[in-house]
C-alpha cells in the first residue's frame, strides 16, 4: 500500500475514533482543501483544535512524537488560540492514542468543557 493510501485510511479511521470520543462530526480536511499547513482533521464543534494524524509501521519513538507535535504546532501557529494535538497508532494497534503539550492542557480541557456534547 502506498503512503498516500495509508495516510487516507489512517485519517478516515481517526475520524471515526475522534467522532466517537468527542461525540461530534469529524472530517478529513483534504476533502476540502488538503494544503500544507492545514490540520489533517476538521472538527466543526472544536474549530481551534488542530489535529495531525500519524500511522506508522512500527512504534513511534519519543523523538518522532516530539517531531510530530512540533509539526502540528508550526502548522497551527497561523490561528491564534489553536491547540495542536497528534492522533496516532502503528500498524498492529487497534486503538488510536493522542499527544499534546502539557502547557496546552488547560486550554484543551477548557475547549472540551465548553463543547456542548460534553455538557450532557
Amino acid at each position: 500500500m502506498n503512503s498516500r493510501a495509508k495516510g487516507k485510511r489512517g485519517e478516515l479511521e481517526a475520524c471515526k475514533a475522534l467522532s466517537a470520543a468527542l461525540r461530534c462530526g469529524v472530517e478529513r480536511t483534504s476533502q476540502y482543501c488538503g494544503k500544507n499547513g492545514t490540520a489533517d482533521l476538521r472538527i466543526e464543534a472544536l474549530p481551534l483544535l488542530h489535529v495531525e494524524v500519524k500511522v506508522r509501521g512500527e512504534p513511534i519513538t519519543p523523538s518522532q512524537g516530539i517531531q510530530f507535535l512540533e509539526q502540528a504546532t508550526d502548522d497551527s501557529s497561523l490561528v491564534v488560540g489553536t491547540v495542536p494535538i497528534t492522533v496516532f497508532r502503528w500498524n498492529n494497534m487497534t486503538r488510536y492514542a493522542y499527544s499534546g503539550w502539557l502547557d496546552e492542557l488547560e486550554k484543551f480541557h477548557r475547549m472540551l468543557a465548553e463543547h456542548e456534547a460534553w455538557k450532557r
